[in-house]
């Protein structure tokens, strides 16, 4: 057997399955990579952080690498509590997107987790709880030793973001505003004309947090179908209260938000709308991505232990990347990122769902999704009818060891279940 070194581990590493044990903090591991300063006084940060310094697209990791979120710019984090900085992985992580992790600045910059059911993890942030935020990226390659390799599944499947069946499209469901969310107000049809004078009642509010009332068929799927099989057993390593924030803040344009006279009542024809993360992601002029949920916690998604699940509650402490966190990785929405973030770690061979709401044009309600368009990989609106990737995110207890790796996708930094 493993001796067991000094001080309380036995609710993260399970000793029986280790030799060797290395047993170091993930967190310190993160926070003592060297951390970069971004171009903080440009209001159009998403050019400033994501523009290459040369044309060489493919091999420019100048902007690659860990970096120090600025609350004093972007706005406080939305996590339970601010006590630890925040740390975010950005930019070019491999030269080359088929490698997934193996080739360039990955090599200096690692973020690869590997739990002990094989399941393999991006680092994404950490959090103001001194959390470890990860997004899911496949499964373990036993036969190459790798958490990368060309042609590998980054998702859990392919799901609609919204309700699903032919019975709720031919009711035009996904023109109605009150449907959109990763939970929503299913109890109303308000599509062309709503006698309701309040936004709240229709999205919910912090005083009225059962309003939404119906799991989307993504959640369902993350928590009913992928969490209960493969990760009860991690839920101890989990941060209790993350939240995952789903923004449905609506504005009519890049100006401000929506006076409630031009969202109640609306046409489905006449009166197009925004919400929060369009306004950041799309027209970042007006805004700058931000780990606040403007909302607060109507939006803001947390795991409640023998809960219902619906409203604001999660069943599992897990759920999805939000559009802001994607941009701060190092994705983005105009050509010229596109370009660059075609490289991003977070890029998959096709469409994946964000949390974000986006809005609601002409043929009904959007999402922001990555997208594998044009091999740009870059943020796109896409209806929440349609399929998209899932890829689930959790974010891992500060107190969290690895008994061994070095973070890369060759080396991963493994953590066994307790």
């Amino acid at each position: 057997s493993v001796a067991q070194p000094s001080g309380d581990y036995t609710n993260v590493i399970n000793f029986t399955a280790v030799t060797n044990v290395v047993l170091e903090s993930l967190w310190d591991e993160i926070a003592a990579m060297n951390k970069g300063t971004l171009a903080e006084n440009n209001v159009n940060l998403s050019d400033a952080i994501t523009t290459p310094t040369s044309n060489n697209y493919a091999n420019d990791i100048s902007n690659s690498g860990v970096y120090t979120y600025d609350s004093s710019v972007y706005g406080p984090s939305s996590d339970v509590s601010n006590t630890f900085p925040i740390y975010f992985y950005r930019g070019i992580l491999e030269t080359d997107p088929t490698t997934d992790g193996s080739s360039g600045s990955a090599q200096t910059y690692p973020n690869y987790i590997k739990l002990s059911n094989d399941t393999c993890w991006r680092i994404v942030r950490t959090t103001g709880s001194g959390g470890i935020k990860a997004i899911y990226s496949g499964i373990y390659d036993t036969a190459n030793n790798t958490c990368a390799g060309a042609g590998r599944s980054r998702s859990i499947g392919s799901s609609a973001f919204g309700l699903q069946g032919n019975s709720q499209l031919s009711s035009n469901w996904q023109y109605n505003l009150n449907r959109v969310g990763y939970t929503f107000n299913n109890s109303s049809n308000i599509q062309d004309i709503s006698t309701e004078t309040s936004v709240d009642i229709i999205l919910g509010s912090n005083s009225n947090l059962g309003t939404n009332n119906t799991n989307s068929a993504i959640k369902t799927l993350i928590e009913d179908t992928w969490y209960s099989t493969n990760m009860t057993s991690y839920t101890s390593l989990l941060e209790p209260n993350a939240g995952y924030c789903n923004d449905r803040s609506v504005y009519s344009d890049s100006a401000g938000a929506m006076p409630l006279s031009l969202v109640v009542p609306y046409t489905k024809s006449n009166n197009d709308y925004n919400f929060g993360a369009e306004i950041r992601v799309f027209h970042n002029n007006s805004g700058l991505p931000t780990l606040s949920c403007p909302r607060g916690e109507v939006d803001l998604y947390r795991f409640v232990n023998n809960g219902t699940g619906l409203g604001n509650e999660l069943k599992y402490p897990v759920a999805l990347l939000t559009a802001d966190e994607a941009v701060f990785a190092g994705s983005g929405w105009n050509s010229a990122i596109a370009s660059r973030s075609r490289y991003s770690y977070l890029v998959t061979s096709s469409k994946q769902w964000l949390l974000s709401p986006a809005g609601r044009g002409y043929n009904g309600n959007y999402m922001v999704t990555i997208a594998e368009s044009y091999n740009e990989g870059r943020l796109e609106d896409y209806h929440l009818q349609n399929n998209g990737l899932v890829r689930p995110v959790v974010s891992f207890v500060h107190s969290v060891s690895f008994s061994s790796g070095s973070g890369t996708a060759t080396d991963p930094w493994i953590i066994y279940s307790p």
